[in-house]
This record gives structure tokens, sequence and C-alpha cells, in this order.
């Protein structure tokens, strides 16, 4: 699935002629656009990052046992998995822009969006923060 989405990237920025791309991804989606953006270390080509709800410190909803039934997915994304570990380790948003302050236009802005009620995500029940990532700008809108 990275395969595709570095594609897409790689088209997106050849049609629009733009020498960076702004991403928004949801759930799961926002998880492999981490880890795309990583596995083929494509920091330069994002200007911006928006994440709605992505289980990047995992979910309870995502187990081993659902992996072995049937649904893949599950198992990358089981709290403590290796591949969390993968895409979050040893900095969860590389090349940030707050880390980044002196210099104009470097970096990448990092944004999260998540409910942040304990029990007001079913996902998230277990750990509403889950879908926060240390160095962004997390948005926590726990009065939905």
């Amino acid at each position: 699935m990275t395969d595709g989405l570095r594609q897409f990237i790689y088209s997106v920025l050849w049609y629009t002629k733009s020498s960076k791309v702004q991403i928004l991804g949801h759930g799961e989606g926002a998880v492999l656009a981490q880890a795309t953006i990583k596995k083929y270390n494509i920091f330069n080509l994002v200007h911006a990052l928006a994440y709605i709800a992505g289980p990047f410190h995992g979910s309870k909803q995502y187990t081993y046992l659902k992996a072995l039934t049937g649904s893949p997915v599950s198992s990358n994304l089981a709290i403590g998995s290796d591949f969390l570990q993968d895409i979050n380790l040893p900095d969860e948003t590389p090349y940030d822009t707050d880390a980044q302050r002196n210099e104009r236009d470097t970096g990448i802005k990092y944004m999260t969006i998540y409910n942040g009620l304990a029990y007001g995500d079913a996902f998230f029940q277990d750990n509403p923060l889950s879908p926060a990532l240390l160095g962004a700008h997390n948005n926590g809108l726990n009065w939905l």
C-alpha cells in the first residue's frame, strides 16, 4: 500500500508542477501516510500533514487474534506492535517545523485532530490520546 501512495504523491507533484504536497489522512490512512513518508524518506516532498483519528499508538480494537482470523492490518495497529514502533521511533514528527524554527520554508507542519475524551471514541476508549503525535499541533476536540 505504501508503494501506491508514494506513486500517487509523485503523480500529484507532476500534475500540479508543485514541489511539495499537503496530505490529509483519516484513521488507518493517517498511519499509511506516515509510514510511506518514513519508508521512502520523502519528507522533502511534504509541506503539511493533517491526521484525523490515526491510531499511531494502537488500539485494543486491533488485535493479533483479529489478524489471524482475516484482518491482517490488525497486527500492525495493535498496541505495542513493531510496525507502530518503526514509524514512531525515534521521532514521531521528523523534520517538524518547530524543530526547524531558524529556517524559513523548511520542515513539515504536523497537525492531529481527535476526540480526546475517554470513552468518546470507540477505537480509543483505552487510550484517547493514541492519535496525538509528539511534536505535532494536537487538537483534541473534547467539547464535541
